[in-house]
């Protein structure tokens, strides 16, 4: 079958096919990549993450022995994803009291996740949802 169909189409599409591909592969495997070293994390499915786990997790009531979990096996700042997106999990108050008072924190974008938009109505609510002049409230 291939065969045939590289006789119907020619070297010329093989060629420009493996070229996209190639290219396409490295915009990715670049994109992905992040300066620095990130925090540990588990790797999950690709393109869903640690979701399906979660997701398990919350509905069997094991939630907290799910985080408590990733607490132990990576330490107290663990990075997953959950789809496209990069989410870090703090597991230690005192770093998360930290964070909260702090200057560079008060600044971050409410846009990264648009679920955080959804679930918030639009308008931000709550510490979890606000930013700048309203966080230092």
């Amino acid at each position: 079958m291939i065969e045939q169909l590289l006789k119907t189409l020619g070297s010329d599409w093989l060629t420009i096919f493996l070229s996209v591909s190639f290219c396409l592969t490295l915009y990715f495997w670049w994109s992905s990549s992040s300066p620095g070293k990130p925090p540990p994390g588990p790797t999950g499915l690709p393109f869903l993450g640690i979701l399906p786990e979660f997701v398990r997790s919350a509905r069997s009531g094991a939630l907290i022995e799910f985080c408590m979990n990733m607490n132990r096996k990576y330490g107290r700042i663990v990075m997953f994803k959950s789809g496209s997106q990069n989410l870090v999990w703090l597991g230690d108050g005192k770093l998360v009291t930290k964070l909260f008072n702090s200057e560079e924190f008060a600044l971050r974008p409410i846009d990264t996740l648009p679920v955080l938009k959804i679930i918030s109505g639009g308008s931000p609510k709550g510490i979890i949802f606000t930013n700048g002049e309203i966080t230092e409230r």
